[in-house]
């Protein structure tokens, strides 16, 4: 596989993005609307407490904004563009090109992502300053998390390709996107973690795909530990790579399908 021409299409999506500053700047008023409020909200519940299940208000703010860059990188709105390529045909087209679909558009979500990533990560790391100063905090466990949290973005970018491949069976596919968004919301651990869940659902939470998505990446943020970060990456390997199967079975079955019907 040459690596360079994908690339290139990655490069390119970062710079598309980069060059549509308007949408961007919607997306930090929303960012700083959502801490803020969650703020006032944790204000309320923590009260007089100076920890909630471990957490302090400040860490609890910087595990929310961490959650909501990865949710604000997770691309899922692209999935009503791979539902129109297939629906208007122009997945057909892709197959007379030198180009592996599928990889074509893990580089265009990854170079969307990347920017995303970049641009209001540093934004929503400077309001949790702004709005709770500074937690415990060891730089030397950058890499790590990068590493986390690029595979939660990895994750769901396959999850994108998948509901975006489902339009060959059927005729809309992003309420399924919808629903899988709300999901990782919610069991996924964006609004809390789960050690502020009931204790009967946490052991169910965590076999989930999304608590490799959202909860895992943004807890090792605020309370960094190599066997946390072991479990997460070794789970999140396990299930890009079933996700990864997934994926190529459908792009193959939906080959074939364009290939017997004509397009």
């Amino acid at each position: 596989m040459n690596l360079a021409k994908y690339w290139q299409i990655a490069k390119s999506e970062f710079h598309h993005e980069l060059s549509d500053s308007g949408n961007s700047f919607v997306g930090i008023a929303i960012l700083v609307v959502v801490l803020f409020v969650f703020l006032q909200i944790w204000k309320t519940v923590y009260g007089q407490e100076t920890t909630i299940e471990g957490f302090t208000i400040a860490q609890m703010i910087w595990y929310l904004a961490v959650a909501e860059i990865i949710t604000f990188s997770n691309a899922s709105h692209k999935v009503e563009d791979i539902n129109e390529e297939v629906r208007t045909g122009l997945f057909s087209l892709s197959l007379l090109k030198p180009i592996n679909y599928a990889y074509r558009w893990l580089a265009n979500l990854f170079g969307y992502g990347s920017f995303v990533l970049l641009f209001f990560g540093s934004m929503g790391l400077v309001l949790a300053w702004l709005f709770v100063g500074t937690i415990p905090f060891t730089f030397s466990y950058i890499p790590f998390i990068l590493i986390a949290v690029l595979g939660a973005l990895f994750m769901n970018f396959l999850f994108v390709l998948i509901y975006g491949l489902l339009s060959f069976w059927f005729e809309e596919t992003e309420s399924l996107s919808w629903i899988h968004t709300k999901f990782t919301f919610i069991m996924g651990g964006m609004f809390m973690p789960y050690e502020v869940y009931p204790a009967w659902i946490q052991p169910i939470l965590h076999k989930l795909p999304f608590s490799y998505m959202m909860y895992g990446p943004a807890k090792l943020f605020v309370k960094f530990s190599f066997a946390d970060f072991v479990h997460v990456v070794l789970g999140q390997l396990g299930w890009i790579a079933g996700l990864g199967i997934i994926v190529w079975w459908l792009h193959k079955k939906g080959a074939k399908a364009v290939s017997v019907h004509g397009g």
